[in-house]
């Protein structure tokens, strides 16, 4: 429920009945899920954090035949740019039929009032996010042969606002058509009117409506978020400031591929990756308070080689598995909490 109220914060907030969808999830949970297991480790300089929803196995065996990872590709990770605050990547097959499908498993489990409102939630959630689907095509079926198997979304701020999508085509003229249908739609019988310019060469669509923001298309992803995010995206691809190509991410993505070799998962359906900069620096800062001296520039410096945090979301016997790696782990966290309790002890 809560992860249900999180994501209503953002696009998912603008579709109809996204807080009633929390009762249903909350029913879903307590007929589904046996527990939730928690365990931390330490490898090679990291700390290692692994949480399991424990699920019913029917639903793991359904599960399993639902999401499936597909390669990973990165075509649409090398135009992230260098330095986000966090990157969340979708590698599955199909994933707008996966949608339908995970729609039916939680509606088989949860009463008729309940999956018409999740059904109800769902369509919300595709028009806000991709428009309406053309005249006379099913719920679904235009978007399935439009979009890739690769979903990004990143943040270079910490404000939600900001946020950018990625996603790769399937169909590009088919892909257009959403990203015209996304721009112009502002209310039914309503439309915006769609503003084209050009910047380096990239046709940059832009809304009438500031809300509905902007579309570009890089290769064959199309990009979708505010002008000026884009602008920045646009800048950060022409000039090779990739995040792919930073120390940071390379470390901490060598170090993932690791823990999921032992698992023998080559691929899996969402990996993300934060910095841990800025949360590294303020309990550097609680610290140096509370035992009355001050961050020195060396220390400071420091923070800017900091790997990033990287996650991953996969599917085992038990469940689902959310298993995450940072320098720190939890440490600036617990460390905020105790700011301003802690007292210097000579």
């Amino acid at each position: 429920r809560f992860g249900t109220y999180m994501a209503a914060g953002g696009v998912v907030g603008k579709a109809a009945l996204a807080g009633a969808v929390g009762d249903v999830f909350t029913d879903f949970s307590a007929k589904t899920c046996d527990g939730i297991a928690y365990g931390t480790s330490f490898a090679d300089g990291q700390v290692i954090d692994r949480y399991s929803l424990l699920f019913k196995p029917e639903l793991t065996e359904r599960l399993k035949t639902i999401v499936k990872a597909a390669p990973n590709q990165a075509q649409a990770l090398n135009l992230v740019p260098a330095s986000p605050q966090e990157v969340t990547v979708i590698n599955v097959m199909n994933p707008s039929q996966m949608i339908d499908d995970l729609e039916k498993a939680v509606s088989s489990r949860v009463d008729a009032a309940q999956s018409f409102l999740l059904h109800q939630f769902l369509i919300g959630v595709r028009e806000v996010a991709l428009g309406k689907e053309p005249a006379g095509a099913k719920s679904g079926e235009f978007t399935s042969a439009a979009v890739g198997d690769e979903i990004i979304s990143f943040n270079l701020t910490n404000d939600s606002l900001n946020r950018v999508w990625l996603l790769t085509a399937r169909d590009r003229t088919k892909m257009a058509r959403l990203a015209e249908n996304l721009l112009s739609q502002v209310r039914e019988k309503q439309f915006a009117v769609i503003h084209h310019e050009q910047v380096a060469g990239f046709d940059l669509m832009n809304s009438s409506e500031p809300s509905r923001g902007a579309a570009v298309f890089i290769g064959d992803v199309l990009a979708l978020g505010s002008r000026l995010q884009l602008l920045k995206l646009i800048e950060a691809y022409r000039s090779g400031q990739r995040m792919t190509a930073t120390p940071q991410f390379m470390l901490a993505n060598q170090s993932m591929r690791s823990l999921l070799a032992l698992r023998d998962l080559p691929a899996v359906p969402v990996t993300s990756f934060s910095s841990v900069k800025e949360e590294s620096g303020e309990m550097m800062i609680s610290l140096a308070r509370a035992f009355g001296t001050s961050p020195i520039p060396a220390q400071v410096s420091v923070l800017e080689q900091l790997q990033m945090a990287a996650s991953t979301t996969s599917l085992i016997e038990q469940g689902l598995l959310f298993e995450s790696q940072s320098p720190l782990g939890n440490l600036p966290f617990l460390v905020s909490l105790g700011d301003g309790s802690i007292t210097r002890k000579e």
